[in-house]
């Protein structure tokens, strides 16, 4: 006899959801005899480490030897990998390599849903059983020497949100500690927009239905709404665990495009909007002041990027007139000329397209 389980786990409440060893049944429709389930279906994960791929073969071999040793080494950790429609052979590599493997797993998005590593995320953190996410790009690598102590820090504590120490070939920005009711900071000050190297309570993001948009940049604006929603400490482990390592091919690190250009505008735009409509109009008429030098802030960064990147003359032009054109919509024209980037601001607000 056998049975066959449909359900949507995200509908059946805090009890199954605490139930973790069901999950993976109840969002897949996974079929098998009566009688105790396979031994990944019983165990519950102190951290699901997601890595979404595209046609990543090249990092993937160098990926996986690290999560390779990670989970025989840590009981308390299992890694999904998500493609999202490769059509190389990176599937393939990551299929070959699992077999028998039970906490590593490896998924497919549908081509439907959209591409972009948010989608990957997505389905990654629905089909995890593990209490902490955490999203790992797949020409990056961990720390495998910290990792115990990283989950002994975790049993001590309740943060829903937790930095680990990064590695990186760059520089990147550091961490603040913003949320719903320290919003100006987050408009004043520079700080991170990447989802790597931060682990997030799984409960906290289902509560709370934090979840990815497609294309690109989408980091932004979901990390912005886990701050957003956070009410209790943010926690920070000292020791290394992610390793940044910097790809000239990734699309982050291309030259502007108007793809990217557009894509990163409108996660500056859905936090705007998302900001007026879940503050009450008095609260965000007190930020509008920071939330302009923010805007204005963003739009000299894509100008300099631009001038400063190899494209030709006749390709930067267009890109400069979108960027002015769209930014210029959310920007006050009358403000106070302080910096030499409120000069160039007012400059570029005065052009005419």
């Amino acid at each position: 006899m056998t049975i066959y389980l449909l359900l949507n786990s995200e509908k059946l409440g805090p009890i199954v959801y605490r139930l973790g060893q069901l999950v993976f049944i109840l969002q897949r429709g996974v079929r098998f005899p009566l009688g105790p389930p396979p031994n990944y279906l019983l165990m519950k994960y102190k951290i699901s480490i997601i890595v979404p791929f595209y046609n990543s073969e090249k990092y993937l071999r160098k990926n996986f030897k690290t999560l390779f040793k990670i989970q025989k080494k840590i009981t308390n950790a299992e890694i999904i990998y998500i493609d999202n429609n490769s059509i190389d052979n990176s599937y393939k590599f990551i299929k070959e390599k699992i077999v028998n493997l039970e906490n590593i797993r490896l998924f497919k998005t549908l081509k439907k849903k959209g591409q972009g590593p948010g989608i990957g995320r997505n389905l990654g953190v629905k089909m995890s059983i593990g209490e902490y996410i955490l999203f790992l790009d797949a020409d990056d690598s961990l720390e495998i020497k910290n990792f115990k102590k990283l989950i002994n820090f975790l049993s001590k504590n309740n943060s829903n949100i937790v930095y680990l120490k990064k590695k990186s070939d760059v520089n990147s920005a550091p961490f603040l500690e913003y949320n719903k009711k320290k919003l100006i900071m987050y408009f004043t000050k520079s700080s991170t927009h990447e989802v790597i190297s931060i682990l997030f309570k799984k409960e906290f993001l289902i509560k709370n239905k934090i979840f990815f948009l497609s294309k690109i940049y989408e980091d932004i604006f979901y990390l912005f709404k886990c701050h957003f929603f956070n009410n209790i400490k943010i926690s920070y482990f000292s020791k290394v665990i992610y390793y940044k390592h910097f790809n000239k091919n990734s699309i982050t690190n291309a030259n502007p495009s108007l793809f990217r250009l557009k894509c990163k505008f409108y996660a500056w735009k859905n936090i705007d909007k998302f900001v007026r409509k879940n503050l009450n109009k008095p609260l965000y008429n007190k930020l509008t002041h920071s939330i302009q030098y923010w805007w204005r802030g963003h739009l000299t960064y894509e100008f300099i990027n631009i001038q400063k990147s190899s494209l030709y003359k006749a390709e930067k032009k267009p890109l400069i007139s979108w960027i002015v054109k769209n930014y210029r919509k959310h920007i006050y024209m009358k403000f106070e000329i302080i910096t030499v980037k409120d000069k160039l601001t007012k400059f570029l607000l005065e052009q005419k397209n």
